[in-house]
């Protein structure tokens, strides 16, 4: 059922948008979900950067602000399984942190109509995650950052890659990623305008 959501939008039966690798690259993407919540369709609920009770640094794609349960995330064209993390407020929900962004090719995403060929776990949408399976060399990405504060330091490397044997009849890619941000200070302490 997942060749349903690899056509162009403007031939699909729905409506399809498709963020290709350039676009990853050209916003330096930490994660998948930075870019996917830049587009209207999607709303940020749990994610690092989000704060609230019960945050697990967790990253969930909600499409149409219905709850990330109801969003399903596919990696080329498979399920990816729910994350249940203890004092997570979105049980049952796909984490997007176990993707490396570095071997995304490109994101598809139904926001209409696209519970009828998936099934009830995608009333709000699906999103499909398609890697860089072709991918041949290494491919890194070092950034750090702080605030004009000089808080919430933020560090991150990526590292992927990948490679032919037995003379082209196989292919192996793999990739990993680290990412530590510090945080903020309390607002009222740690700035003056507080």
């Amino acid at each position: 059922t997942g060749s349903r959501i690899e056509r162009a939008g403007f031939v699909a039966p729905s409506p399809t948008v498709v963020i290709g690798s350039e676009v990853f690259r050209e916003r330096a993407a930490v994660n998948v979900a930075d870019v996917l919540n830049e587009i209207p369709s999607f709303r940020r609920t749990q994610s690092p950067d989000s704060g609230g009770i019960g945050n697990t640094g967790g990253n969930n794609v909600d499409l149409r602000g219905l709850t990330p349960t109801r969003t399903l995330v596919l990696v080329d064209r498979l399920r990816l399984p729910a994350v249940n993390l203890p004092g997570s407020t979105v049980a049952g929900a796909t984490d997007l942190n176990l993707i490396p962004a570095a071997l995304v090719a490109r994101a598809d995403v139904v926001t209409g109509g696209a519970s009828a060929a998936y099934g009830s776990d995608a009333v709000a949408g699906v999103v499909n995650l398609q890697l860089n399976t072709d991918l041949t060399g290494i491919r890194g990405t070092l950034q750090n950052g702080v605030t004009e504060y000089g808080d919430a330091a933020d560090h991150f490397a990526a590292l992927a890659g990948g490679a032919s044997f037995a003379n082209g009849r196989g292919h192996i890619v793999v990739g990993g990623e680290y990412s530590q941000n510090d945080g903020t200070g309390l607002f009222n302490v740690d700035r003056d305008w507080g």
